[in-house]
């Protein structure tokens, strides 16, 4: 069996000896532990539910089985397994959606242009690389920039946990840094809302979902949540919802005959729709971003599923609402439209419902309104109305933009 010293300060995967032990076998042992090195046994070893994360056997092997750094790594997403890591994942992954990242263009190309300008000679890893991810994360989560100094050196010392592998003597001084933040009196820096109370960009996420185990049309899919938004609000008619696609250039307008010839989810369907869509009201900028949502590698045939299936395996169509009243009512309509015709369940990050797979007919049952005369936009602001905590404060207004 090959050996590969992977902790050794000299090592390097480019180096012969890796390609010699690939050549070899399709994996070698090291001082980690075993080492998988051809891409098959690895895509097929994640795909395996007999294993998992190991986090806390990771920490066991290095000496440590209690206090902050146990209690910090081992309930991570990322040592979570099963349905449970599925779930978190889910709701971790949707608030980073395309529309997040367009939000946050402008604010990384001015921090760009700024960091390049402070360079004059100084360490580009310290003085550019380090404050760029620094800066975008505070602002995605939002972390005042007066903060940034204290987050980077948290971040740093949380980091020496990927160093235990490497040698001794590196448990002891862990333990205070994480002891330490994780004891920071509240109204310290590390906050994340403004001294105003109101949330910042990506502070609310309030994306929903619809999963589609069946495959349906995106014609399918939008008579579908016309007749749910029209039931969850009262109404009797509605703004016809434009559908756009190529929406990063020229935002090309998609008619009835190419909605019904597109097909989205379906366990036995992969990789041939990965295309976004937009769906809303152009003239007053209430939009939400149609993106599918695939957690398996491969079409799975459904007559093969097992007993206990997980639907959070399943394909999921994500509707990324901007933060207005419409938007979000537009969002949790598509959503619900989809898991309706795709036979699926629905999830939503608002407080619409709550955080687990739900049958979308009882949450359609669960929070419709009674019947209204009131204009499109009113009506929308009056089903949200049930529902305050899940206004995020600053974008709520009915004319936000």
């Amino acid at each position: 069996m090959p050996f590969i010293d992977v902790i050794d300060p000299a090592f390097g995967f480019s180096a012969p000896e890796v390609s010699a032990a690939q050549d070899e076998h399709w994996y070698a042992d090291s001082p980690l532990g075993p080492l998988v090195l051809r891409h098959a046994q690895a895509q097929e070893l994640l795909r395996d539910r007999r294993l998992d994360h190991g986090g806390d056997d990771y920490l066991r092997r290095n000496g440590i089985t209690s206090g902050p750094i146990h209690d910090w790594w081992v309930p991570m997403i990322v040592n979570r397994d099963g349905a449970d890591h599925r779930r978190l994942r889910g709701l971790v992954g949707r608030s980073f959606t395309p529309r997040t990242v367009d939000l946050l263009r402008p604010f990384i190309r001015t921090t760009i242009e700024a960091l390049a300008d402070d360079l004059d000679g100084a360490d580009f890893v310290a003085a550019f690389a380090d404050r760029l991810p620094l800066a975008v994360m505070g602002e995605l989560l939002g972390v005042p920039a007066a903060d940034h100094d204290i987050f980077s050196t948290w971040s740093s010392d949380i980091g020496l946990i990927f160093a235990l592998a490497a040698g001794t003597g590196t448990a002891a001084p862990l333990q205070v840094p994480l002891r330490v933040s994780r004891n920071r009196t509240p109204g310290t820096p590390g906050r994340s809302r403004p001294a105003d109370g109101k949330v910042y960009r990506g502070a609310v996420s309030v994306d929903s979902s619809g999963n589609m185990p069946r495959a349906a049309a995106l014609s399918s899919i939008m008579d579908s949540a016309g007749t749910t938004i029209r039931t969850l609000l009262g109404v009797t008619i509605m703004p016809d919802l434009q559908v756009v696609t190529d929406v990063h250039t020229a935002r090309r307008v998609v008619l009835r005959p190419e909605q019904e010839s597109t097909l989205l989810g379906g366990l036995d369907r992969h990789g041939d729709n990965e295309n976004s869509w937009e769906v809303g009201l152009p003239e007053t900028g209430d939009w939400v971003r149609l993106i599918l949502h695939r957690y398996l590698s491969a079409p799975v045939d459904p007559a093969t599923l097992p007993d206990d299936d997980d639907p959070w395996f399943h394909p999921s169509l994500g509707c990324d609402p901007v933060r207005t009243g419409v938007a979000m009512v537009l969002s949790v309509g598509l959503a619900l439209g989809a898991a309706l015709v795709g036979g699926g369940l629905f999830e939503t990050q608002l407080t619409v419902w709550r955080h687990d797979l739900a049958d979308p007919a009882e949450v359609i049952a669960g929070t419709r309104v009674s019947p209204t005369d009131l204009p499109f936009r009113e009506a929308c602001i009056r089903y949200m109305d049930q529902f305050p905590d899940s206004k995020p404060g600053w974008g709520w207004s009915p004319n936000a933009p």
